[in-house]
């Protein structure tokens, strides 16, 4: 079944995908605000050019304010990004220079349970394909600015895909201090639909697992994660991932097929318990 709900997905994302623009939802830097800079050692430059004069160089985890966005950009493993001001604090003091977009962490959190904890990410490569372009993004865990624990990825959608993150508590999973998850969303009928779950453990983070959805009405496919301290469907010690296909009607929802998968966190993966479910 779950092989099943993920073709299902995949028909859905390339009909979309043939449609979709290139508007960046990543590199939307807006002057006046803060972000944090993603590369590990980021050339600031006196123009807005990768030829342009090295006059400082700033480290990953740092602070920065944008001053302005040029009308210059520059790609590197084919992502388009344009070149921004940015106000930063040198040994103490106030300084500015032009770094390229795609060294700025698109999303930046704190975790709710430690501060000194931040999950960032941005997008590192863009991969033409026959039917839309594949999106990679680089997700960093870092502590006091220091890289904990790092995953490249390729991320659900396309570059105009909307993108969120956010720190939802160790949601009742023993051994796990802070859940993160990374929302993707189109938005619209035959979108991209999905979720990534890392667990922050206070120590190191891990990729927990990759959630994909969709809809084309009435057609829908579901799949989500449920955890022991979810109100509906939860079991405690456990994490359910409960899928469902079928069709929306006047009289409610026909479901095609269902699957209920109950994982077990052992400290560092999801181990499969039981299985069980109506296939397609």
């Amino acid at each position: 079944m779950k092989n099943t709900l993920l073709l299902w997905v995949g028909l859905l994302m390339i009909t979309l995908l043939k449609a979709q623009s290139s508007d960046n939802a990543y590199g939307q830097f807006s002057k006046d605000s803060v972000y944090y800079i993603l590369g590990d050692v980021v050339n600031v430059r006196l123009n807005p050019d990768s030829n342009a004069k090295v006059i400082n160089k700033i480290t990953f985890g740092e602070r920065i304010r944008i001053l302005e966005k040029t009308e210059f950009d520059y790609t590197l493993n084919g992502y388009t990004e344009n070149w921004y001001k940015i106000l930063f604090n040198q040994n103490g003091n106030k300084a500015e220079g032009y770094v390229w977009g795609g060294l700025i962490a698109a999303k930046t959190i704190k975790s709710t349970i430690d501060p000194e904890v931040m999950l960032m990410y941005g997008v590192t490569k863009v991969v033409p394909t026959e039917y839309y372009n594949e999106v990679y993004i680089t997700i960093r865990a870092c502590k006091n600015k220091k890289l904990v624990t790092k995953f490249d990825l390729r991320s659900i959608g396309q570059l105009d895909t909307y993108n969120s993150v956010e720190s939802m508590g160790n949601k009742g999973v023993k051994g796990v201090k802070d859940i993160f998850r990374i929302n993707f969303s189109d938005g619209r009928c035959a979108g991209a639909f999905g979720d990534m779950f890392f667990f922050w453990d206070g120590s190191m983070l891990y990729h927990a697992g990759t959630l994909e959805e969709g809809f084309d009405a009435p057609v829908y496919g579901t799949s989500v994660f449920i955890f022991p301290n979810d109100k509906k469907g939860s079991k405690k010690g456990y994490i359910i991932n409960y899928q469902e296909t079928g069709e929306s009607r006047d009289n409610g929802n026909h479901i095609d097929s269902w699957g209920r998968i109950t994982y077990k966190w052992d400290g560092s993966k999801l181990v499969v318990i039981k299985k069980e479910g109506k296939p397609y």
